[in-house]
């Protein structure tokens, strides 16, 4: 072996010029091969994961105003609680429900009793633990008129019993078998005082309140940071910045600028957004549980029989002229499908006055049932529960039976369908009640909203979805996003 190295040593003295060059030629060629086969040969075990870090800014327009994620309706203020705040459970696009603050939930034989567990060491942002009394200020808040909570209808006459810090349950009038889908609300801490939580804005979500940026009294931007304690594990994006706009086309060139990596708009939004191919990354298109209806008030002179009602919600031509008011959001007023009714009406001797109003004085008319029409946005929501809208029960102050509709027969199978545990059953007698809704022309669907989402293409890991109920459901899995990305080999990933 000694005389071998000392003849491979001593080679380039007995070789010519030419023959040096092409060997050492030969020798720079193997290493750059062995050297990418090497290099293939380590990628081909390496696989591509999320890693922590980055941020993530997404447009809006308007102003938000930041009250309670049981009172806001304005949807640039739940698009930012909804990452603040969670509640026991969360559901799913097919009306599945899965743990979130709730470990495990027991229901009782009859059906009218809920007992939910809490998880083991869950805290607010500020470090406190979240405890049964959150659940319960929650749910008194939610049920006191003064707070005006859209969610109010899901927790009227259940009695709430903290039984343990870790314990809580939830005592029903009667069968319900939608209660478990509402339990979804975002809870509250109870150690803060309702008046300065919108200061705080201490919450139990996967991202924490930051600071807000502000040229004068306008605000510029929100931002917010990953709350590294979440109970899902640490966020992969780091930093959330929703930064607010004027106009949707002030927005839209901010993300062609690549100021802003998103932003999302609804169905009438102008279509020459959705078909502008010079918009870079990816359109999502989320078909929404979210539907644009007109409700017709039966009490109401001209509208108290089926036949009048008929021919209002086909355009029919009327006996004789009428003058109708409608009532709705500002947002809505000039919604083109709206537009395009009153006119067809016009043709067929119904005038009709819009009246739009902001969240705060709608909510008001609307309790005391001060219209003809309402045209409102309304989530059917995957329960499949139509009793807040059409039972005869829900017709007072704060209830959603907005046709002022009472009908034994409607009444009779809302009731059969929520003593029912078995969906199938449910459903199909949801298809019986909305069958006979149409036959007694108390309501025409205008519109299914669609929620359409552009998204830079440096935002990874955003699952498929098959529908949403609004458009803060697309950060429904905002864990699994992420920007920033690292290699590991397929043994230290399954530990092999």
């Amino acid at each position: 072996m000694i005389n071998f190295w000392r003849r491979l040593v001593d080679l380039p003295r007995h070789l010519s010029k030419k023959e040096k060059t092409w060997a050492l030629a030969l020798l720079i060629l193997l290493l750059v091969f062995g050297g990418i086969k090497t290099k293939n040969f380590i990628y081909n075990r390496l696989i591509v994961i999320p890693a922590v870090g980055g941020t993530y800014t997404e447009g809006l327009v308007g102003q938000p105003k930041i009250l309670s994620p049981q009172s806001s309706t304005d949807i640039n203020d739940r698009t930012i609680l909804s990452l603040l705040f969670v509640g026991l459970t969360k559901t799913t696009a097919d009306g599945r429900t899965q743990p979130m603050l709730a470990e495990s939930w027991v229901i009782s034989e009859d059906g009218r009793s809920y007992t939910f567990t809490l998880k083991e060491n869950i805290r607010w942002h500020d470090g406190q633990p979240i405890t049964a009394s959150d659940v319960a200020e929650t749910i008194r808040l939610i049920t006191d008129p003064q707070t005006k909570s859209i969610l109010k209808h899901d927790w009227e006459g259940v009695v709430v019993e903290v039984v343990d810090e870790r314990t809580v349950t939830f005592h029903l009038d009667e069968v319900s078998s939608p209660f478990l889908a509402a339990t979804n609300i975002p809870i509250i801490p109870f150690h803060i005082p309702t008046d300065e939580l919108q200061k705080n804005l201490i919450g139990n979500g996967p991202y924490k309140y930051k600071d807000t940026d502000l040229d004068g009294e306008f605000i510029n931007q929100v931002n917010l940071v990953s709350n590294k304690d979440w109970i899902l594990g640490e966020p992969y994006i780091s930093n959330i910045c929703f930064r607010f706009f004027n106009s949707e086309d002030e927005m839209k060139r901010s993300y062609m600028a690549r100021d802003i990596d998103s932003f999302f708009y609804v169905s009438d939004i102008d279509q020459s957004v959705l078909a502008d191919d010079t918009l870079a990354g990816n359109l999502y298109t989320l078909p929404s549980q979210r539907h644009r209806i007109l409700f017709l008030n039966t009490n109401r002179d001209g509208l108290k029989t089926t036949n009048e009602r008929k021919k209002i919600i086909n355009s029919d031509k009327l006996d004789n002229p009428t003058k109708l008011t409608l009532l709705t959001h500002t947002s809505l007023a000039n919604h083109a499908k709206l537009l395009e009714q009153i006119a067809m009406w016009q043709k067929n001797d119904l005038e009709v006055e819009v009246i739009a109003l902001e969240s705060l004085g709608l909510i008001d008319r609307i309790d005391a049932h001060d219209y003809d029409l309402l045209f409102v946005d309304i989530d059917m929501r995957a329960d499949l529960d139509l009793y807040p809208l059409w039972h005869s029960s829900q017709r007072g102050s704060g209830g959603y039976n907005f046709s002022q509709l009472d009908d034994a027969h409607t009444d009779r199978k809302l009731e059969e369908a929520r003593n029912s545990t078995e969906f199938a059953k449910r459903q199909k007698i949801t298809r019986e009640v909305e069958n006979h809704l149409k036959d007694l022309a108390v309501f025409k669907d205008l519109e299914q909203v669609n929620i359409y989402w552009r998204a830079a293409d440096r935002i990874l890991g955003i699952p498929p979805a098959e529908f949403v109920s609004d458009s803060t459901d697309r950060f429904f899995d905002i864990n699994l996003w992420h920007i920033k990305t690292k290699h590991r080999t397929l043994k230290s990933v399954f530990g092999n």
